[in-house]
C-alpha cells in the first residue's frame, strides 16, 4: 500500500489539532457566557439589525472584495477558488449557523486554508464584514444567527 508523504500527513494532522483547537476555544467561550468585546467594551460586531450606512457598506464591499472575495466569490457565494472546499458565506451555506464570536475568530485567525486577517483588521472592520455577510442571509437565517450569537432582541 502506497504512504503518503509524510509532509502531507504532517499537514493534515496539523489542520486537524488547529480545527479541534479553534473549536474547543469556541466553545468554551460560549460556555463561559463570553461575548466578543472590542478594548474599550464595546460589542466588536453590531446587533444583527443594525444595518449598514453607506459609508459602512463601502467600507465593507471594498474589505470583502480586497481580501476576500478571490476565494468566497464577490457576493459570498464561494465561486473564488474552485477545489479549495471553501465553504460559501450566502444564505445557501451553513455559515449563520455560527455565532459572531466563531465568526470573529475564524476572519481574525483563520482556519483551515482560509488565511486569517491576524490584527491587519480593526475590530471595527471585521463587524464591518461581517454585517455584510449577515446581510446576505434570508431574514430567518438572520434571526436564528442572532438568537445563537445572543444578540437577538
Amino acid at each position: 500500500m502506497d504512504q503518503p508523504p509524510s509532509h502531507a500527513l504532517h499537514d493534515v494532522a496539523r489542520r486537524l489539532r488547529l480545527g479541534a483547537l479553534l473549536a474547543a476555544a469556541a466553545f468554551a467561550l460560549l460556555a463561559l457566557g463570553w461575548q466578543a468585546v472590542r478594548a474599550d467594551g464595546a460589542p466588536a460586531s453590531p446587533a444583527a439589525s443594525a444595518p449598514l450606512d453607506e459609508a459602512q457598506l463601502q467600507r465593507a464591499q471594498t474589505l470583502f472584495r480586497d481580501t476576500c472575495a478571490s476565494c468566497h466569490g464577490p457576493t459570498g457565494g464561494g465561486a473564488g477558488m474552485p477545489g479549495l472546499g471553501l465553504p460559501p458565506l450566502d444564505a445557501s451555506s451553513p455559515t449563520w449557523q455560527k455565532s459572531d464570536v466563531e465568526l470573529i475568530l475564524t476572519i481574525r485567525n483563520g482556519a483551515g486554508v482560509m488565511p486569517g486577517v491576524g490584527r491587519s483588521w480593526t475590530d471595527d472592520e471585521i463587524a464591518l464584514v461581517l454585517a455584510l455577510i449577515r446581510s446576505w442571509w434570508t431574514p430567518e437565517q438572520q434571526a436564528q444567527h442572532a438568537t445563537l450569537s445572543g444578540t437577538a432582541p
